[in-house]
């Protein structure tokens, strides 16, 4: 997950300011991006379950809610560039979508 991730990241980030324009965001991009992201927050809901049920420590249930957090943002963030990336439609984006 982490490495299709990136590869959609880095795809959306090299796209070309003038094809950018022109055509607007890379959609498929966007699109991989978003299938990513339903898959991440469905293993959340599952890291989420796994920490009610743990029996352990309250520092280790601290730690385990924050990196919970901290892929929940990420995710987010993931999410906005996703969505502006697929409605990014550019001067011609019209003609090809």
């Amino acid at each position: 997950s982490v490495q299709s991730t990136i590869r959609a990241e880095e795809q959306i980030q090299n796209r070309n300011a003038f094809t950018r324009f022109l055509f607007g965001g890379d959609a498929e991009a966007g699109t991989q991006l978003n299938a990513e992201i339903v898959q991440n927050r469905a293993r959340l809901q599952e890291l989420k379950q796994l920490q009610n049920e743990c029996e352990c420590d309250s520092q280790v249930r601290s730690i385990f809610q924050e990196q919970i957090q901290n892929m929940e943002l990420e995710q987010n963030r993931l999410n906005s560039l996703a969505q502006n990336e697929i409605s990014s439609k550019g001067i011609l984006g019209w003609l090809f979508r």
